[in-house]
């Protein structure tokens, strides 16, 4: 039987092709451990890893695509109580009024003394109004531009205290609106302050918001009576001036609650800012003087002032967003991986043996590969499997020194046949004689040939591709012929590609056996 195309010969795919790094998928080989204490501690990590993810995206809202929505407010005051509070303090002024105790020098320049109070004012005299903010004036100072020809008409510069301001009422409306086409004006709104939860006055919807500054300033915790104290001098806060924030939020996620991308609701934390000095700066007014001419003056404005910053987040439900929430949330599994493994490596005593491959279990990996090669395993399975062998650097080492094997395998027949061509006396019709058939037997079958024509007692044929699948030889029948033997061995010969020169050692065996001319071999 001849042997079917070797491995040896065999074109392989090259490891190192762009097309084979093409078509190549590399994905993660995992081990697969039977124990019930792993397993079920693993499950059991699963599930509540699962359970808070799952309760993450109802509490948390993952399943809402948000966005800023755009924001308007229109900031106002009410001026009638300002004028009634005015009215009042008029008959009965203040104590800061003319009281030397608020006096403050800052330095030679600006110097606040002679603190008188001014009643009379309208609205527009101390409110200066932005889109988003407003400022209430507390205190300012009358400077003359031509402070001799004032003085000739009885003006000269003076400081003067606002009363009543803090009785003013702020108002403002807001609305909200969003890209999908929400828009909510005047919604639900609670005031807190700063670092706190505690809701300290609530509008409901549709409602405006109305704050006395008074009950504003008492929510920040300032008070324009109280000293700045981070400030040098400590001067009081009239005279410095304050700022009061308010940043407004608006949301329509609400914990606890069904989703309602319609109900959104806005919460102001207010605080106040110490230690700075708030002012608008000069302005021009003219004052009428006992000469009956007007005289240019500068007012310097120290102000209340109160900002209305609006920002948050509205949403409204998006499958995409929640699928990608999912799928973040989802790499939080492999976190039960890593917990399990790291308690079986303590509680599980083989546990290292049953996740690891040490250096023994890649040789014996190693050496069954070679083995399967070399007996033309590895080759007939591929070809069962219409799969072709890569070719990397294991392969081809393991190739090399197969190949080397067979060039060994092969010498061995050349000398077989010719010992079996001359080894031993003429036998019965011819023969090689009996030392010569042993010789030819123990070599067909994978022995060796001593000096003297006998043979060695292994007679296990060294299994190779071509033979592997074949019966077994018949280990009970006679001796074969001897030109039968060599027949098979160069037929052998020529299936592994042997040359002519190879081949041509039967011939003159046969030759060497009829050199007695007697047309006999």
């Amino acid at each position: 039987m001849a042997y079917s195309r070797s491995w040896s010969k065999r074109a392989m795919i090259s490891s190192d092709s762009y097309w084979t790094k093409m078509c190549t998928y590399t994905t993660v080989k995992k081990a697969q451990i039977i124990d019930p204490k792993i397993a079920l501690s693993h499950k059991a990590v699963m599930i509540g890893i699962t359970a808070w993810i799952l309760t993450g995206v109802f509490r948390d809202f993952n399943y809402v695509k948000t966005e800023t929505p755009g924001m308007s407010v229109n900031p106002y005051m009410d001026q009638a109580g300002f004028y009634d509070q005015q009215t009042k303090l008029q008959a009965a002024p203040p104590w800061y009024c003319n009281n030397p105790k608020t006096d403050y020098n800052y330095s030679a320049t600006w110097r606040y003394e002679n603190n008188d109070c001014v009643f009379g004012l309208t609205l527009a005299d101390v409110m200066t109004k932005t889109e988003s903010a407003v400022f209430i004036t507390t205190y300012f100072q009358d400077t003359p531009s031509d402070a001799t020809s004032a003085a000739a008409a009885g003006l000269t510069a003076k400081n003067y205290f606002v009363p009543g301001v803090d009785q003013m009422m702020l108002w403002f409306d807001h609305s909200v609106i969003t890209s999908w086409g929400t828009k909510v004006t005047n919604p639900s709104f609670d005031v807190t302050s700063f670092g706190s939860d505690a809701v300290l006055k609530s509008y409901t919807m549709g409602q405006e918001v109305g704050i006395k500054l008074e009950d504003l300033l008492a929510m920040t915790g300032a008070n324009l009576d109280a000293e700045n104290v981070a400030s040098f001098g400590a001067p009081l806060y009239r005279i410095t001036g304050l700022h009061v924030q308010m940043s407004i939020q608006y949301r329509n996620t609400h914990a606890g609650e069904a989703f309602d991308p319609d109900d959104v609701r806005g919460r102001g934390t207010v605080r106040y800012s110490p230690g700075v000095w708030t002012s608008l700066g000069p302005k021009i007014v003219y004052k009428k003087g006992s000469d009956g001419e007007l005289h240019k003056f500068q007012r310097y404005h120290y102000v209340l002032r109160v900002s209305l910053e609006q920002g948050g987040q509205v949403g409204k439900f998006d499958f995409m967003t929640l699928l990608l929430n999912l799928a973040v949330a989802s790499a939080m599994l492999g976190v039960a991986v890593t917990v399990v493994d790291t308690a079986s490596e303590y509680l599980v005593g083989n546990f290292d043996d049953m996740k690891y491959d040490d250096r023994n279990d890649w040789m014996t990996l190693e050496a069954l590969k070679a083995h399967a090669l070399e007996q033309g395993i590895l080759d007939k399975f591929a070809e069962d499997s219409g799969l072709e062998l890569l070719e990397d650097d294991v392969m081809r080492d393991l190739k090399s020194r197969a190949q080397a094997k067979q060039e060994k395998t092969k010498d061995a027949l050349r000398k077989a046949a010719m010992v079996g061509a001359g080894l031993g006396g003429k036998g019965e019709k011819g023969g090689v004689g009996e030392k010569g058939g042993m010789a030819l037997r123990a070599l067909a079958f994978g022995g060796k040939a001593s000096a003297n024509g006998s043979a060695s007692g292994r007679v296990a044929p060294a299994p190779m591709r071509g033979n592997m699948f074949r019966p077994a030889p018949d280990r009970g029948t006679l001796t074969p012929s001897p030109s039968s033997v060599v027949s098979r061995m160069l037929a052998e010969q020529r299936a592994m590609g042997l040359g002519d020169d190879e081949r041509s050692a039967r011939t003159r065996g046969d030759e060497h056996e009829d050199s007695d001319g007697d047309g006999e071999k």
